[in-house]
């Protein structure tokens, strides 16, 4: 070989060389991952084990990024965060329920349309998830569900079984029929059976004020459910619909009423439907545990959360969940969003996760494959009728919703007074974003 062919032939291998270097750093830029040596660290309410799966299985894939993970208890978990957030320190990536995001948006940083997409989002999870995680005209996304947990009836079947009720109720008229079927009140006036925990407060009625929520936006008409202001919670308080849905949630905890069946001198519902003395109690998966840690051997019942039936009024539920975020503080947000973006859409990291969670699942591929399980199959489901609003604060608008049913059962302000002081508090709160 002469001299001249030589360097030819060195010349065209450096050009494939270079080539094939630019489009392996090409394609590390399009995922927006630099091969550098980072160190992520995650924040949640899960215990050790159980992210355990996800942080090897995503450095399996990603040997060059180390996963720290902190498990802290869900009584202080979100104060903790939110300190450690303010004092520019905490974690890169963090769980945040879906209804907290708008109220927070200004501590997260949105992942590059490049990397992961609305799109994409849309394909992936139902609508419920794009209604809670996609903001400023649905081009950002904020985070990534870990799972899709949706409120159901939960009934105990033996009570139900000595009462000759065959089936759980699928509309609300039905589960109003059954209440005098199943509630047991002494001469004095005294509740000593419950159909069903509802019409009460968060002091006694777990989830519910997730579930009128849902009454108000079953009872909502499409139109106003998608209202692109962003306001269709304030406009539904303030609707005839709105008062009617209300209404229809107190009247269980109203002595005056054939439907009484609940006050606020009972016990939790978890720990009453627990014990036995409440027949049905309207909650999420994640109650199910907690009731069989105290409760080992009772024969808890799963049905759809109950709707107001009839063709016009396709079936709604309501949604409580974990995404995961990444925070506007960390130094790798491409990165970190790779973790997010792994965790939540690899079938194989979110199998796991859901394996040692239980938790129902928020890919759709997922869901395809639960809603034949007869264990999860009303979960499952649920999530694909899941929808959501606009929370532009969600613990202030818990408190207002809580304050208006505590102000009617004890006499201080008539249902009609209530809702409208309610819908006042919360329609401020838009004007503070």
């Amino acid at each position: 070989m002469n001299i001249r062919r030589r360097y030819v032939l060195i010349a065209a291998i450096v050009l494939v060389l270079g080539l094939l270097a630019y489009l392996v750093f090409a394609n590390v830029q399009k995922r927006g991952i630099l091969a550098e040596k980072v160190t992520l660290n995650v924040w949640g309410v899960d215990d050790e084990k159980v992210f355990e799966s996800i942080a090897s299985a995503y450095q399996a894939l990603r040997p060059e990024t180390e996963i720290i993970y902190k498990s802290i208890g869900l009584k202080t978990y979100w104060e903790e965060l939110l300190n450690a957030l303010a004092a520019g320190e905490g974690p890169d990536v963090f769980y945040i329920k879906n209804h907290d995001i708008p109220a927070e948006k200004d501590k997260l940083y949105p992942v590059d349309s490049t990397q992961f997409s609305p799109a994409q989002l849309n394909d992936l999870f139902p609508t419920v998830a794009s209604q809670d995680l996609v903001y400023a005209s649905g081009s950002q996304i904020y985070a990534l569900p870990l799972y899709i947990d949706t409120l159901a009836l939960l009934y105990n079947k033996d009570i139900f079984d000595q009462n000759a009720i065959v089936y759980p109720p699928k509309t609300w008229i039905e589960f109003q029929n059954l209440v005098p079927k199943l509630t047991n009140i002494n001469q004095r006036g005294q509740i000593l059976k419950s159909a069903a925990a509802i019409g009460g407060t968060e002091k006694t009625v777990d989830a519910g004020i997730d579930l009128l929520i849902s009454l108000i936006m079953q009872n909502t008409s499409v139109e106003v459910r998608t209202d692109e202001e962003n306001k269709a919670l304030v406009n539904s308080l303030g609707s005839k619909s709105g008062a009617d849905a209300f209404n229809f949630y107190l009247q269980f905890a109203n002595p005056a009423s054939t439907a009484y069946t609940w006050n606020d001198d009972q016990t939790n519902s978890l720990d009453s439907f627990g014990a036995g003395k409440t027949a049905m109690i309207l909650n999420y998966q994640s109650a199910i545990p907690v009731i069989k840690n105290k409760s080992p051997f009772i024969n808890i019942g799963i049905a759809p959360l109950p709707q107001i039936g009839g063709e016009k009024n396709a079936p709604v539920t309501y949604a409580n969940y974990y995404s995961l975020a990444v925070s506007k503080l960390s130094k790798f947000p491409a990165q970190a969003w790779d973790f997010v973006i792994q965790t939540a859409t690899n079938e194989g990291i979110t199998r796991s996760y859901i394996a040692s969670t239980g938790h129902p699942p928020a890919l759709k591929t997922l869901i395809a494959e639960k809603v034949s399980d007869s264990d999860t199959s009303v979960f499952a489901s649920s999530a694909l009728i899941a929808r959501s609003w606009y929370h532009a604060n969600n613990r202030e608008i818990r408190a207002a919703l809580n304050d208006a049913i505590m102000d009617v059962l004890t006499g201080k302000s008539i249902a009609r007074d209530a809702l409208e002081t309610a819908g006042d508090k919360i329609n401020q709160l838009y004007y503070r974003r």
